[in-house]
């Protein structure tokens, strides 16, 4: 049995086979390996020209001077280059084979050895493979120890015509403890426009004490992933990381992480997508489909990406025993690294709260109230249904966005879309044209009503780097915004509210404490935490008294991406203007109005719909007729049940946008409100 204070290798290592069944069962680990590898990457990345489309340049580096009877280098180039061409839009590898104090004779030459030639890697008959194009090129490793040969790499590359790599894959150093052994590699993911994947070190071991993980080792394993690729803040605090967010996983004894490119426009979402699309991508990246027999996968499938999109428990606890060894937890890392529903901290029951008339403000709408006594900060409401909540994730988010701008035509021979006039120009007022965008469309309650619902009961959060929005399924999602900081729910930050903040003022950058969760940064305790957060509605500032409204803090609804749109809103709402829903009624019904009058002479369809209609209200209207022609006399009931939800705002309805209230000290904006 291995002894902790061993060293621990991080490639798995192959054993020499006695006879031909131990050969097929290496064989078999070592694709294994080399399928979680490629492919969790290369499924994700995009190229140079758009994040969408697959990577067609490949870079990997191996070390070629390792124990052989360890994993041989290039064994290792040639099980990663056999999965990477069973993508097909793959054109050109470049190995870069990691040898010590390789280049300095004078008899040094580039070149594949003839293990990593097309002869050597694939069978005759897919001929589809000695179409790409396969380099090798030697690399020292020493030469990041001096700031004067870093660049070797690149000016090594720039020499054989080579510019950038979609995407770069690393295993080459997993074992070194000199970290100036691996400064090349910034060199390599400069030089990459879409994602790179490298090993840290041996997977957190499992099953065994926090105690004996080796703080030295995850110290080492941490600053790695800082050095290779952070590099720091510049005099504004903007990070000058080339990569936008990091996560990693475990493949056999392997820890590898894995770092998205701000050329990705906030690609991390795409290494969160649910089982179909991968299966789709991975139908349409791998040649033939990846159930031909010649290019199949045996042990990655789509389902695999559920288990690698969050990092391993093992990872979180090691990462937070680093943080806690350097004196570098803050509160957010105390929140993650203990996370988990806390049983000693009391959840009030969602019947005991309920909803009412809000007594903030004349145009608030309705509000929710406590029927019990809230004396104790961080006490959770509701949380038995907040759960249960309703989630636009990031995909689905993006395509309500663009149905809310598609274009309508009435007929295929219209120059100009519905709504839209000769001299037009898309946004020219950077207001949309219906409630949440520009498509006439969203006069179609289809269509509509998923972006209305959204738009007015739902926040964004941005947890993988594009919005996604939540909406409470319970009556916790009618809880009014507290405006000029008197929230009680959400959070207040002292002298930053929609009233002190100035977000249209030339240079204004986003308040830390309103800041979505940070770039650039590994935090795998995070990335395991983040959502079960989200949902979670907890006294902030106690004591709340039976029978007074719940406010939250809405400044941070709009998330990053929403920001000064969510901040400038808020402002208007706490100025008495009427609120989202309010506002939403009352333009849908001028736009229909509009529409209604616009179409009446060039829709056929909604001519019939309305002759429709009035042939049915005059049937009904002489149903009621007695025989004389008078009238019948009908009883008029009211029932508090069948009560219209906008009685209480009828009155609010009106076109005089500058008719504003002066800013109520506490008083709240009805952005939620029914």
């Amino acid at each position: 049995m291995k002894e902790h204070g061993e060293t621990k290798l991080s490639l798995p290592r192959f054993a020499a086979a006695s006879n031909a069944i131990e050969l097929e069962l290496e064989l078999e680990r070592r694709k294994h390996f080399a399928e979680f590898i490629v492919h969790p990457i290369l499924l994700v990345s995009g190229n140079d020209e758009s994040p969408d489309d697959p990577p067609e340049s490949i870079a990997i580096a191996v070390d070629v001077d390792v124990n052989p009877d360890f994993y041989d280098g290039i064994e290792l180039a040639q099980d990663l280059l056999r999965e990477i061409v069973r993508h097909q839009d793959v054109v050109d590898v470049m190995v870069l084979l990691v040898k010590r104090d390789c280049c300095e004779e004078e008899s040094y030459e580039d070149g594949c050895p003839t293990q990593l030639t097309h002869g050597e890697l694939f069978d005759d008959e897919d001929e589809a493979n000695h179409n790409i194009a396969i380099e090798c090129m030697y690399i020292d490793p020493s030469w990041g120890h001096q700031e004067s040969s870093r660049h070797k790499l690149l000016e090594k590359l720039l020499e054989k015509g080579h510019g950038n790599f979609d995407v770069s894959i690393v295993l080459s150093g997993c074992d070194s403890e000199d970290i100036n052994d691996r400064i090349w590699e910034k060199s390599l993911y400069e030089s990459t426009d879409s994602m790179v994947s490298t090993c840290t070190g041996p997977q957190r071991p499992q099953g065994r004490p926090m105690t004996t993980i080796g703080v030295a080792e995850q110290e080492q394993r941490v600053e790695w992933i800082y050095t290779l690729f952070t590099d720091g803040y510049d005099e504004t605090n903007t990070s000058k990381s080339l990569y936008t967010q990091i996560v990693d996983y475990d493949v056999q004894d392997l820890n590898m992480a894995v770092a998205f490119h701000k050329n990705m426009d906030d690609g991390t979402y795409k290494w969160h997508l649910n089982e179909a699309n991968y299966n789709l991508e991975l139908l349409q990246r791998l040649k033939h489909g990846y159930r031909d027999e010649l290019n199949h996968l045996r042990y990655f499938e789509a389902a695999d990406m559920s288990r690698l999109q969050f990092p391993s428990k093992q990872s979180a606890n090691s990462y937070c025993a680093y943080l806690e060894d350097n004196d570098e937890m803050n509160e957010d890392d105390v929140y993650y690294c203990d996370y988990g529903y806390d049983p000693y901290i009391p959840n009030v029951p969602i019947d005991k709260v309920y909803v009412g008339k809000s007594g903030s403000g004349e145009n608030a709408g309705r509000g929710v109230f406590t029927s019990v006594d809230l004396l104790e900060d961080n006490t959770m409401i509701g949380l038995e249904t907040n759960v249960q909540s309703v989630v636009y994730m990031p995909v689905s988010k993006a395509l309500v966005d663009e149905v809310a701008d598609m274009k309508i035509y009435n007929s295929y021979d219209d120059k100009y879309a519905i709504g839209q006039e000769e001299g037009d120009d898309d946004d020219e007022d950077g207001e949309d044209e219906y409630f949440g965008g520009d498509s006439a469309l969203l006069t179609t309650g289809l269509y509509r009503s998923p972006s209305a619902y959204a738009e007015a009961y739902g926040f964004d959060d941005e947890p993988w780097g594009i919005p996604q929005t939540t909406v409470y399924s319970n009556i916790m999602t009618f809880t009014n915004h507290g405006c000029n900081g008197t929230a009680n729910l959400g959070h207040n930050v002292p002298g930053l509210n929609e009233f002190t903040m100035e977000p249209e003022s030339p240079g204004f950058t986003i308040p830390e404490d309103f800041k979505q969760f940070s770039t650039g940064e590994y935090s795998p305790h995070r990335d395991r935490a983040v959502l079960g957060t989200i949902t979670v509605s907890q006294v902030e500032h106690a004591p709340i008294m039976k029978g007074e409204e719940l406010f939250d803090n809405y400044i941070g609804f709009g998330g990053d991406t929403a920001f000064i749109e969510q901040v400038t809103e808020l402002k208007r709402d706490c100025s008495g203007a009427l609120g989202t829903v309010e506002m939403h009624q009352l333009l849908l019904q001028k736009k229909k109005n509009q529409k209604d009058q616009h179409d009446a002479q060039s829709d056929p369809l909604h001519n019939n719909r309305r002759r429709s209609k009035d042939i049915t209200k005059k049937g009904n209207s002489d149903e009621e007729d007695d025989d004389d022609g008078a009238p019948k006399e009908t009883e008029s009931k009211e029932d508090p049940s069948e009560e219209d939800d906008d009685d209480d705002d009828d009155d609010d309805y009106n076109d005089d946008d500058d008719d504003h209230e002066e800013p109520s000290v506490d008083g709240s904006a009805g952005s939620d409100e029914l």
